[in-house]
C-alpha cells in the first residue's frame, strides 16, 4: 500500500520587502496554497496577491520599475528556497 504523509510547515518562508521605513513579509511561492499560486497567471492577479501583504496604498505609490524589482526579488527568493521557478 502506498502512503503519503504531509506535515504542515510550522514556519512560513517569506520575502522581507522594505518600502520606505516599513518592512513587509510576503510569503514565498513554497508557502502559498497551490490553488492561490495557480491563479496568479496575470499581472493583475500577482498584484492582488501582493496587496494581501503590502497595503494597496503603498503599492499604488511605487513606480513600475519598483514593482518589477519587488516581483523579481520574490521570484528569485522562491527559486532559491525551492530550487525551481514558479510554475515548474
Amino acid at each position: 500500500m502506498a502512503e503519503v504523509v504531509i506535515k504542515k510547515r510550522e514556519e512560513t518562508e517569506v520575502l522581507k520587502a522594505t518600502i520606505g521605513d516599513k518592512t513587509y513579509s510576503v510569503p514565498l511561492a513554497s508557502s502559498v496554497p497551490y490553488m492561490k499560486l495557480k491563479a496568479m497567471k496575470t499581472d493583475e492577479k500577482l498584484i492582488e496577491f501582493f496587496t494581501e501583504y503590502i497595503p494597496e496604498e503603498v503599492l499604488n505609490e511605487l513606480l513600475t520599475d519598483e514593482i518589477m524589482q519587488l516581483v523579481k526579488a520574490w521570484r528569485d527568493a522562491t527559486v532559491e528556497a525551492q530550487g525551481a521557478t514558479v510554475g515548474e
